[in-house]
């Protein structure tokens, strides 16, 4: 009986490919006792047919020799009426089905293993953000692999993995993420606002290290033009403003570090830190199609003002109604950043669901996972950035940010791209944002062509302290005028908006 229902579990593994999941260490060091122990459960008689004294029946307590509660009542299981020819025909088949196992094992080894040649230096790492009251967690495991919130235990290893792949940062630092709010602590108002999260603290902190060693080091930040709800919202300022204090404290301890090395005459704030968000601009119609294009735009522009002021509340309907008639008539949009990236150092990807914000990377309020992937053989130098999968990543990124345009310009040089953390690179991107968003916010002209690029500058204005002011005649956003690019300070900020 036992025989028997060992082989229907060898059938099931047969079509499984649940071993490759096993790395090649635990499947040498357990193989032998796993496929062992169905071959002395199944073994019936050994290839020439010697059983060694014992017959098969008796073997599996089922035969002559065996007592009659080991035998099952159902006529299916008895073995004790098979002859010994049958036996051994069970026997040859019981062998053939483990050695098919056994050679199965090893082409998946070969084609997952960390020991393949191929797929060697692959590693992916599963991060959370969840707790106990969604997830079971095993109750053996403790810190720091898991935490505690009074008796709460949680999985905040995608908070844990941010911080620690910034840490061993070398060289650049390229992060998408769709907030950027945290180390309240650092602020210079607000501090006790419970913005936690370490992640735009330790990016500070890396680049005041590398400032102090004169190294060079960049962190590109992008981030949508502003978050997502309606723009003037109390919602949507409170989360700008923190946004602010966030940017602005960063910039702060920069321009501190560079004036404690003594460096204000050539450095400045910006020449590390880049802070920018992806939008679009588009041709009018008028010159895609002809002049007759005209009323077909002023007919969408009508639509988007009527469909934009039915979802706002009545005493703000016409202030949207004719910011919608603006954004349709310009053809400007942000490219709102929903999806997390952050590259370290061209070794390094970590993607996921979790922005840099308290609720996405606390651990017991928004649930996340992301997962984190390198290339073993491919990892940073104190000189070098490799040039395996994840460079081959931010590459094809950059490229579809940063415009096709790009490779027609006479004085490009593409190998600028390949170390972001180099002044030359953070200055050509620098001047693309700028030039994009030049485009992106004049409101005559420029009605001929798209804009050049998708990566533009933040309307930031970097003083040489550090203090974030918004750019020149653009206190509020392009088309919204309701929407201060500061953002306002809410009275009683909602919790959730954090």
């Amino acid at each position: 009986k036992h025989g028997y229902k060992m082989r229907e579990l060898l059938k099931l593994l047969k079509n499984s490919p649940g071993e490759s999941a096993l790395p090649q260490s635990f499947l040498d060091e357990a193989k032998d006792h796993i496929v062992g122990r169905a071959e002395t459960v199944l073994r019936l008689g050994d290839s020439s047919g010697n059983t060694g004294g014992q017959s098969a029946a008796s073997a599996l307590g089922l035969g002559r020799g065996g007592s009659a509660d080991d035998a099952d009542d159902d006529d299916d299981d008895d073995l004790s009426d098979m002859s010994e020819e049958e036996l051994q025909d069970l026997q040859n088949d019981l062998d053939e089905l483990i050695e098919e196992e056994r050679q199965r094992s090893g082409s998946w080894n070969a084609t997952f293993s960390t020991d393949s040649k191929q797929n060697a230096d692959k590693v992916v790492q599963v991060l959370r953000s969840i707790d106990e009251d969604c997830a079971r967690l095993d109750k053996r495991v403790h810190a720091p692999v898991l935490m505690f919130d009074k008796d709460l235990k949680i999985d905040n290893s995608l908070h844990r993995a941010l911080v620690h792949h910034i840490r061993n940062a070398q060289h650049f630092v390229y992060l998408e993420t769709e907030h950027f709010i945290g180390s309240s602590h650092l602020w210079s108002e607000e501090k006790a606002s419970g913005a936690n999260n370490l992640v735009p603290g330790e990016i500070a902190a890396k680049i005041c290290a590398k400032v102090a060693a004169e190294q060079p080091f960049h962190a590109y930040i992008v981030v949508p033009l502003f978050p997502l709800g309606l723009p003037g919202s109390r919602e949507v300022q409170q989360r700008l403003r923190w946004q602010h204090l966030t940017v602005q404290m960063v910039y702060r301890r920069i321009a501190a570090a560079i004036e404690a090395a003594g460096l204000e005459e050539s450095k400045t704030a910006s020449d590390y830190f880049s802070f920018l968000f992806l939008g679009n601009r588009e041709a009018a119609e008028a010159h895609k199609r002809g002049n007759d294009a005209d009323a077909d735009e002023a007919a969408d522009s009508a639509e988007a003002a009527t469909a934009l002021a039915t979802q706002v509340e009545s005493g703000d309907r016409e202030d949207y109604a004719a910011a919608a008639r603006r954004v349709a008539a310009s053809r400007r949009f942000q490219v709102y950043v929903h999806s997390n990236v952050l590259i370290v150092d061209d070794h390094v990807a970590l993607l996921g669901s979790g922005s840099v914000q308290q609720r996405s990377l606390a651990g017991n309020r928004d649930t996340e996972l992301g997962v984190s992937i390198f290339e073993a053989s491919k990892l940073a130098t104190a000189t070098e950035t490799p040039r395996g999968q994840v460079y081959g990543f931010r590459m094809s990124l950059w490229s579809e940010h940063l415009g096709p345009d790009l490779v027609e310009q006479e004085d490009f040089d593409a190998t600028v791209l390949q170390h972001p953390g180099s002044e030359a690179c953070a200055n050509l991107v620098q001047r693309l944002a700028r030039e994009n968003w030049t485009v992106f916010a004049r409101n005559e002209g420029g009605d001929e062509d798209n804009v050049g690029g998708h990566m533009m500058r933040y309307p930031y204005e970097v003083e040489p302290d550090g203090t974030v002011l918004a750019l020149p005649d653009h206190d509020s956003f392009p088309d919204f005028e309701m929407c201060g690019v500061l953002g306002s300070r809410s009275i009683n900020p909602a919790f959730s908006t954090l």
